[in-house]
């Protein structure tokens, strides 16, 4: 790549610069024209010099290896500000020439971007342009042609995104479809939608200039799981006096350690699915990949004991979802896996028709309001094979 640069002059004056412009217009000798004016000052490029920028030495690997080329690119300045690849897979013709095949975008402008694969060593690193992107170069012998290349771009910030190269047959027609390469899901798994028919928490009602006549009798309710140390149900209870109506998040892995039933609930969800998934996942052809995502939907559970979870939140609803991504096959026919899951749950706090319903009077008559209920686990992530992977082994975590 080659920068030019211009040496400039500056002329105070505002006599000649009409002159000079015009007199450019019919002259080659282009070092003699005015090139900006401003403020009265007219510039004039005296000389350009050419001088190298960047020296990009090529080294050729030997057969059956894959060379990433990566390289500066002037583009336009683009609002990406995600990681990522023009493509999940590319195909590309195996001649032993080197030749761009696609453009990274989203980095941060002059990020030092590295290149990893399971495939093949040796990938080149490049950095982003002032766009934050960065064109790559592939080279590969006619004997890789079906050779099927992961690789991992990641940026010195740490993001990362995943694409495949197909090898193919440079005698083939020119137009060969990329199969179908699903890249591997990256980041938290989304809390799962509501259904339409959710219950919500009624609007926060002005408070009526009398109490209500139940609000000593709720207050001694509330107290008495504090006697009990039940701090969940004080907490939200004391939350639902607030009446502010503002959400309350719990802590999952409190609720599905000390309710086993929910736990055992979870664990059949996340097998049921997972199996349901690899299920789908082996009629994935073997050249391809794809994300398959699952949930158990949202599914209902009572906490009947007597205990903190009863008194707290009595009936709520659960969930697990995720999705299991499926490489292409590798020389033995194995292939690379990677599972996503998240457990969730969710409830309103009110009292409509359960053995605390005279509590509901408190927030008809503004002096408690209520709230949602929400809770999440970490996303799980766990890599294996198609052959190792045994939904029946897997144990719940959070």
């Amino acid at each position: 790549m080659m920068l030019m640069q211009a040496q400039w002059t500056e002329h105070r004056t505002h006599t000649r610069s009409s002159t000079l412009a015009s007199s450019c217009l019919n002259t080659a000798y282009v070092a003699a024209c005015p090139i900006a004016q401003a403020g009265g000052v007219v510039r004039t490029a005296e000389s350009i010099e050419l001088e190298p920028t960047v020296k990009i030495r090529l080294f050729i690997l030997p057969a059956l290896v894959g060379l990433a080329l990566p390289f500066l690119v002037h583009a336009e300045a683009r609002a990406d500000t995600v990681f990522q690849a023009d493509q999940p897979g590319y195909a590309f013709a195996c001649d032993g020439q080197a030749r761009s095949f696609g453009r990274l975008s989203g980095a941060t402008p002059g990020a030092w971007i590295t290149f990893s694969s399971p495939d093949v060593g040796g990938l080149l690193p490049g950095t982003a342009d002032w766009s934050g992107g960065l064109s790559m170069s592939w080279q590969c012998d006619p004997v890789d042609a079906g050779s099927t290349w992961q690789v991992t771009a990641t940026t010195s910030e740490g993001n990362q995104v995943t694409f495949s190269i197909l090898g193919v047959d440079a005698n083939a027609p020119a137009q060969v479809a990329a199969p179908a390469l699903d890249p591997q899901p990256q980041g938290d798994v989304v809390f799962p939608e509501l259904l339409s028919n959710a219950e919500h928490p009624d609007p926060v009602a002005p408070p009526q200039a009398t109490p209500p006549a139940n609000l000593s009798r709720f207050k001694d309710l509330i107290a008495s799981c504090g006697v009990r140390q039940w701090m969940v149900c004080y907490d939200m209870g004391k939350h639902y006096l607030k009446a502010t109506g503002a959400d309350y998040r719990l802590n999952i892995g409190d609720l599905i350690w000390e309710e086993r039933p929910l736990w055992a609930s979870y664990e059949y969800w996340l097998r049921t699915k997972v199996a349901e998934a690899k299920a789908e996942a082996a009629t994935v052809p073997s050249d391809q990949s794809k994300v398959i995502p699952f949930s158990s939907g949202w599914q209902g559970y009572d906490a009947n004991g007597l205990n903190d979870w009863h008194f707290a939140l009595g009936h709520f609803s659960f969930n697990v979802s995720g999705d299991l991504w499926v490489g292409p096959a590798d020389s033995s026919g194995d292939r690379p896996v990677q599972l996503r899951y998240r457990t969730t749950m969710y409830d309103v706090y009110d009292f409509g028709g359960r053995e605390f319903g005279w509590a509901k009077e408190l927030a008809t008559a503004g002096w408690a309001a209520e709230y949602y209920v929400w809770a999440e686990g970490d996303t799980i992530t766990k890599s294996a094979t198609m052959n190792d992977l045994d939904p029946e082994s897997l144990g719940l975590e959070w």
